[in-house]
């Protein structure tokens, strides 16, 4: 396990946007994971893990501490009865090779996944999902190595979610693998369904360069119908860009910075603040020094 030195990020986030990691590690093994988790306890190291940055915004030139990738951790094996059968995927599987995975093996519970990037690690600390579907629904068990070096499987219950939230997100575990309960299910009626989920987000701008959503759904209207209804569609600082095609991403269509794309954040905020009273709440994850 090499750690490296000013290492770029911009790589690792589906934005291309980033300033430098302080220092960068991406470990292979549970081994590795201990090992960080002992170091991080032993030195007071300041630690972030990145998965596929795919709803990540890094701010400033350099970040400071330890930045973990867990793009190698992307183990996968199934084990079960013929009416449910688990899944055991580590961290740093993008979810389309889950899904994919999912699919071959016509078992069903996660075609909602259809289009959603990233990888599973990123997937259970944000929740990830679409109306009436969410990641912790298929989930079972999260084992996570905690700081000091232990490691430790919660069970579903043990794990707070929520809409675009879970309490994994929030703690300095770093999460080693996961057991995902599917179910047993015609071929045809899991291709139908991923078309169903593929063709509800064509109105996503999936292939331009972005974070994915911004912000979260409100009660009772979409955030993207908010900002699209305050005239946020278009807006640009630099290089990043309010999606013409969707208004609640922003893309960056060239060189973007993050303190453009904050700007543009904070911009959209206060517009639809302004002209409707509702404060939207962050969905994509802001990283750095500055204070948003």
């Amino acid at each position: 396990m090499e750690i490296k030195g000013h290492f770029p990020l911009a790589l690792y986030t589906t934005m291309g946007v980033g300033g430098l990691a302080e220092f960068f590690v991406a470990p292979r093994s549970l081994q590795d994971i201990i090992l960080i988790q002992k170091y991080r306890s032993g030195e007071g190291c300041p630690v972030n893990v990145i998965g596929g940055g795919s709803n990540l915004i890094i701010l400033g030139d350099v970040l400071s501490g330890l930045v973990v990738s867990t793009l190698e951790m992307c183990q996968i094996s199934h084990a079960g009865s013929s009416e449910r059968k688990e899944i055991v995927c580590e961290a740093g599987l993008p979810l389309k090779s889950l899904l994919g995975r999912a699919i071959s093996e016509e078992l069903s519970g996660l075609e909602f996944a259809m289009g959603i990037p990233g990888t599973v690690g990123g997937a259970l600390c944000g929740n990830a999902g679409v109306p009436g579907f969410s990641v912790s629904d298929v989930i079972n068990w999260v084992e996570v190595v905690k700081p000091g070096g232990t490691l430790a499987r919660l069970g579903k219950n043990d794990i707070g979610w929520g809409y675009r939230y879970s309490s994994l997100g929030n703690s300095e575990d770093i999460i080693y693998r996961c057991g995902l309960v599917l179910v047993p299910e015609e071929p045809e009626k899991i291709r139908d369904n991923c078309q169903y989920w593929w063709k509800k987000r064509e109105q996503q701008p999936y292939t331009d360069r972005s974070a994915g959503c911004i912000f979260k759904n409100p009660e009772k209207h979409s955030a993207g119908w908010l900002l699209e209804r305050c005239g946020c569609k278009g807006m640009r600082k630099g290089d990043a860009m309010v999606s013409e095609r969707h208004a609640n991403f922003i893309i960056n269509v060239g060189h973007a910075v993050s303190e453009d794309i904050l700007w543009l954040i904070r911009q959209c905020r206060t517009r639809v603040y302004e002209k409707t009273g509702i404060m939207l709440e962050l969905e994509v994850k802001l990283v750095g020094n500055e204070i948003f």
